[in-house]
């Protein structure tokens, strides 16, 4: 499968690629014991549920990025555990459509993949996983909000927040992901 930017007509092989990635556990470093993932578990249990603050424009709530992030970042830093995106891939596609009123309509979506790495700053063990977020291009402003929709997304998943009163999770109803919430952890 081939992804092609519509506007520059460039094929897009490294979105397609890491799509199809695995979940990448590294080992710890010589003499250290593996705690990455029991970090990651003790930080899910400690994260309590995260109230929707956020209004979208038909008035649903959601949970602000801020406040997702707040919850997320003490965990971490308390386990000396650091979470850290890297963008890695970028696709604007175009969509023309037909309003109801018959005017024809031209919509620009952004696709960002993300790589999310969880980083041991005690054993040295790293977890990553990518993650795509999406969002419309309006006044040029989709890519960053592609990588938040993506950035609130991975911790959200990851860590399964509860989030109060945010039907359908942490995002509003104008953004979406595709590649789904972190992958399984690999067991042993």
């Amino acid at each position: 499968m081939q992804i092609v930017d519509t506007e520059s007509g460039e094929v897009v092989g490294a979105l397609s690629e890491a799509l199809r990635s695995e979940p990448r556990l590294t080992p710890p470093d010589e003499g250290s014991p593996r705690s990455l993932i029991k970090k990651l578990a003790e930080a899910m249990g400690e994260i309590e549920n995260v109230e929707a603050r956020g209004e979208g424009p038909s008035g649903f709530p959601y949970v602000l990025e801020s406040d997702l992030m707040q919850a997320v970042r003490q965990a971490l830093a308390k386990r000396f555990v650091m979470f850290n995106p890297a963008e890695l891939a970028r696709n604007r596609t175009t969509i023309h459509s037909t309003k109801s009123s018959g005017d024809p309509q031209i919509t620009t979506v952004i696709d960002v993949l993300v790589r999310f790495t969880f980083l041991d700053g005690e054993s040295g063990e790293t977890y990553s996983f990518d993650l795509t977020g999406t969002r419309p291009d309006r006044q040029g402003e989709g890519g960053a909000g592609a990588i938040t929709n993506a950035t609130k997304i991975a911790p959200s998943k990851t860590f399964l927040v509860p989030t109060d009163g945010a039907e359908g999770g942490a995002g509003d109803a104008s953004q979406s992901t595709r590649g789904g919430g972190a992958p399984a952890l690999p067991m042993g």
